[in-house]
């Protein structure tokens, strides 16, 4: 009897294998790719100034190397209604 509680490894996941991982909270210990953290919170900080320094750790439990890539969305400026590059910056340590 199987015990569908655990993820049996397969070659070739299917789209249901697949979309399950999506779905597991990024701090899962089952995901193949976890963050310590579900989400930071820099709170509040003055325009050109640094914030706190916050950690994240990502654990890989794939058998080959990943790369993170942090992408900021653009955001509207509120007076002229247009999209610009997002002032807020992310710096590895």
């Amino acid at each position: 009897m199987i015990d569908y509680q655990y993820e049996i490894p397969i070659d070739d996941p299917s789209q249901v294998a697949l979309h399950k991982e999506m779905l597991q909270s990024i701090t899962a210990s089952k995901r193949d790719l976890q963050l310590s953290v579900e989400s930071v919170d820099f709170q509040f900080t003055h325009n050109g100034r640094i914030s706190e320094p916050k950690a994240v750790t990502i654990t890989n439990k794939f058998v080959h190397p990943v790369r993170v890539d942090w992408t900021l969305l653009d955001v509207m400026d509120q007076t002229t209604g247009k999209y610009v590059k997002n002032p807020f910056n992310i710096q590895p340590a």
